[in-house]
């Protein structure tokens, strides 16, 4: 596994993310997860990354099942996040903060990160003085090193940046092939630069996006090079930017892991004729009306219950292969038993989402695309 250095700690540039674990009766299953996490360790993945949040804080649990408990704690590197818009005082913030270290099993976080803020999370972030509080666990010696995760516009990116660049370490970005200018991450990461900033990449593969394609896309990658999978170009287009020194994947089954360690055994960065390559790709399927997201499930929290990913899911498919969307939309007449009508437009589900999705229409059009 390659692997690149940041703050004197050789990181593989494949790292581990835990928001998409695998499931078995609506519960992680930790059977399969132990045999992910040993595969990856045993091929040199040594950096894994989780949250408060991930599903339902069960995430943190299993990391300290399957990684924790049974590794050496100087043989990897745990990264984890504080959830900060769930603060609703200032004393939340601790009571979040012993409460992972609870979960996950260990005494202290190699890489802690401010998590994923924007213009509205820094609101809380602000009135109760996070960065001072991880600032303090550093002291502490519960965190080694202090970042943030990123999802908002550039201009609040370079307020934070040009406010607490002394304190903090690295960032991490949503980098990758489909919305890297659209969304500004190409912009943020040449500020992280600019102040020596090294770079963790998410959602390189955009929550799965970037790896299942309609079948007229499929058969481009098949021409292109029948032994490399989608993934791999989207993974090797976000490591090959210098400054990042590892790339998460959200993992969620052993096909995924081996696919992607493959991909940085011998890790080439991109040529010029794989970025033009890329570029036709994102040139045909702008032609699918697809909904850009990442099953990130930051909006499961639905008062109503509604499977937003699933949902969304399911409406992608049917965009990607109309010639089997009855398959797609008899699984939502009869698997989901919320349906999207039942969304009683709180926006709370808009107010979390990374992607900044207009959910609630989104719901609506995906509603009517899986019953006609």
């Amino acid at each position: 596994m390659k692997s690149r250095n940041l703050l004197g700690k050789n990181i593989s540039m494949l790292g581990f993310g835990t928001m998409r674990l695998p499931q078995k009766d609506g519960e992680i299953d930790l059977n399969e997860f132990q045999e992910m996490v040993d595969y990856a360790m045993a091929n040199g993945v040594n950096y894994y990354d989780t949250a408060y949040i991930y599903h339902g804080g069960k995430s943190e649990v299993a990391v300290r099942e399957c990684l924790v408990k049974k590794y050496d704690r100087n043989s990897y590197y745990l990264a984890d996040k504080l959830s900060v818009w769930l603060a609703k005082e200032k004393e939340d913030y601790e009571k979040m903060f012993n409460e992972q270290l609870e979960r996950t099993g260990v005494e202290y976080f190699d890489f802690y990160l401010l998590h994923s803020l924007d213009k509205e999370k820094m609101v809380n972030v602000k009135k109760f003085d996070g960065f001072n509080f991880v600032k303090e666990k550093k002291k502490q010696g519960k965190v080694k090193h202090i970042g943030m995760s990123f999802h908002g516009d550039y201009e609040t990116f370079k307020e934070i940046i040009e406010e607490h660049h002394e304190m903090l370490e690295f960032v991490q970005l949503q980098i990758n092939y489909l919305d890297y200018k659209i969304i500004e991450s190409d912009k943020c990461y040449e500020l992280a630069k600019k102040y020596n900033l090294k770079v963790i990449v998410m959602e390189p593969i955009k929550g799965g996006v970037l790896s299942k394609f309609s079948e007229e896309i499929e058969t481009m990658f098949k021409e292109k090079n029948n032994n490399v999978t989608p993934s791999s170009y989207a993974l090797r287009y976000s490591s090959s930017l210098e400054d990042v020194f590892t790339t998460l994947s959200g993992m969620s089954n052993m096909e995924h892991v081996k696919d992607n360690i493959e991909t940085f055994k011998n890790f080439k960065p991109l040529e010029e004729n794989e970025y033009k390559f890329l570029e036709e790709v994102l040139e045909v399927n702008s032609k699918y009306n697809l909904i850009k997201c990442t099953k990130c499930d930051y909006c499961i929290e639905c008062p109503v219950n509604i499977n937003i990913s699933g949902i969304f899911t399911l409406f992608n498919d049917v965009e990607n292969a109309p010639d089997t969307a009855w398959n797609s939309k008899a699984m939502y007449k009869g698997s989901l038993p919320v349906k999207a009508t039942a969304c009683i437009e709180c926006k709370k589900c808009e107010k979390v989402c990374p992607q900044n999705i207009e959910i609630i229409s989104k719901l609506k059009e995906a509603h009517e695309k899986l019953t006609t």
